[in-house]
């Protein structure tokens, strides 16, 4: 099972933008995942306990204020990590409390996460091998 997985997609409420490029991220140790912020690869929440969670699980509630956003309470589950054909998509739902535009209803939503490389990555890898075969991306 991968190590790693970056949010690729996260529809629902308006918030839902701000997790793409999040990772999920198995500790050294194997004990724990971490849930990271997208640019700055901040830890915002750690699984508890000494040992490894299984699917489903729910990461400790966070605060985080993502860029041109307000701090919002963030609550992130993981439904599993083995979707897709090849079993390396990780998928599950998300929530925060920002209170606009009903300030009686949580933001929702759900979001998918694939193993390796991030598409940034990904593109700069491809643009590379272009370059490097004398063509280019169309």
């Amino acid at each position: 099972m991968p190590n790693v997985w970056t949010i690729h997609s996260a529809p629902g409420g308006r918030g839902g933008t701000n997790l793409i490029g999040s990772r999920i991220v198995k500790t050294d140790d194997g004990t724990a995942y971490q849930f990271s912020a997208p640019s700055s690869g901040d830890i915002l929440s750690t699984t508890p306990g000494d040992q490894l969670p299984t699917p489903p699980f729910d990461f400790p509630p966070f605060s985080w204020a993502p860029p041109g956003r307000g701090e919002f309470t963030w609550r992130i589950r993981v439904s599993t990590l083995t979707s897709g054909g090849g079993g390396n998509q990780a998928q599950g739902t998300w929530r925060n409390n920002n209170p606009t535009p009903d300030p009686v209803q949580d933001e929702t939503g759900t979001w998918t996460a694939q193993a390796g490389a991030t598409l940034e990555e990904k593109c700069e890898g491809d643009a590379s091998a272009a370059s490097a075969g004398g063509g280019s991306k169309v």
